[in-house]
């Protein structure tokens, strides 16, 4: 039994519902419906589903089941056994299983993402029910909205396909090649959200916010966004001229109105000794308007302040 969203395919093919689950954020295509289908055997059958229960499938089927990071698909499942203590419960096994920590601040990120506080703007309020634990003492259990979704069977069975399919898709495709304290594997694609989950910031943030590059001063991380080519339609004002200089070696442009004493372009320069961890993530242009996804490089360090320079419209070359 596969889960799947209404959408203008009705071949119910299995590589074809995995390749949406795959693909991040294209998991359910076309608008939302009230209903899932579902063909077992050959024979099809239709389940009926609240709006409730169809955003919190959307939700897990967007945003958890891509398998690029287990912890929350761990969650859940502890959720579906029962836990009421699920941060514990998902600490010890991520360091049992995975040999992975689960910091404080990896806490605040899993906690806001299940509790629907880590979106923001339009996914906030398109995923408003996506309520799935609430506090128990010191730690977290199963929220009433989704223990009461639960009861529907076939729904607890859609959950629990998605998990199988995220944990599967974790091990095939993540586990092995991610490097030591690195939540990226080289080459992937991840969009804006996914880059600001896995660096396990408390809040998503707009493309507009980040505008290329952003600091996060509480996980010390600093992922770099760079569009290799950029559009004759870009304003002149922010088409930095970012270029690879050889295979090692990158020149990249700071926003506009900056000097060598402002906080972000001080902050990249001493990364190194500041503790800050600088992600590179490239694509060839902004022409997928869909997924917004880049491909990730590494991680990447300054050549130093001898090496910069300020040029036109303010900016400092790296």
């Amino acid at each position: 039994m596969i889960p799947l969203a209404l959408s203008g395919d009705r071949s119910y093919n299995k590589d074809t519902l995995r390749k949406y689950v795959q693909s991040g954020n294209r998991i359910i295509p076309g608008k939302s419906t009230h209903h899932f289908l579902i063909k077992i055997k050959e024979k099809d059958y239709q389940v009926n589903f609240d709006v409730t229960q169809e955003q919190m499938l959307h939700y897990i089927s967007q945003k958890l089941a891509t398998g690029m990071r287990v912890r929350d698909l761990l969650a859940l499942q502890f959720l579906l056994n029962g836990s009421e203590a699920i941060l514990f419960d998902v600490e010890q096994e991520l360091k049992s299983k995975y040999n992975n920590v689960l910091s404080e601040l990896g806490k605040v990120n899993l906690v806001n993402i299940l509790m629907n506080e880590f979106a923001v703007s339009g996914d906030a309020i398109k995923f408003k029910d996506c309520l799935f634990i609430k506090m128990n003492g010191s730690d977290y259990a199963i929220s009433d909205e989704f223990k009461k979704a639960l009861i529907n069977e076939d729904f607890k069975n859609h959950i629990q396909q998605l998990i199988d399919l995220g944990v599967d898709r974790y091990k095939d495709m993540y586990m092995g090649v991610k490097l030591d304290n690195n939540p990226f594997a080289l080459y992937e694609k991840y969009n804006y959200e996914q880059v600001c989950q896995l660096l396990e910031w408390p809040k998503n943030q707009i493309a507009q916010n980040i505008g290329g590059y952003k600091f996060d001063e509480a996980t010390k991380t600093y992922p770099v966004f760079i569009n290799y080519h950029k559009g004759d339609d870009v304003q002149d004002s922010i088409k930095y001229e970012d270029q690879f200089e050889s295979q090692t070696l990158i020149k990249a442009i700071s926003k506009n109105n900056r000097y060598l004493r402002s906080k972000d372009v001080n902050t990249a320069i001493n990364a190194d000794s500041l503790g800050v961890s600088m992600h590179l993530f490239v694509r060839k242009n902004k022409d997928d308007k869909e997924s917004k996804e880049f491909y990730y490089l590494g991680t990447i360090h300054s050549t130093g302040k001898e090496n910069a320079r300020l040029i036109g419209y303010q900016q400092i070359l790296m």
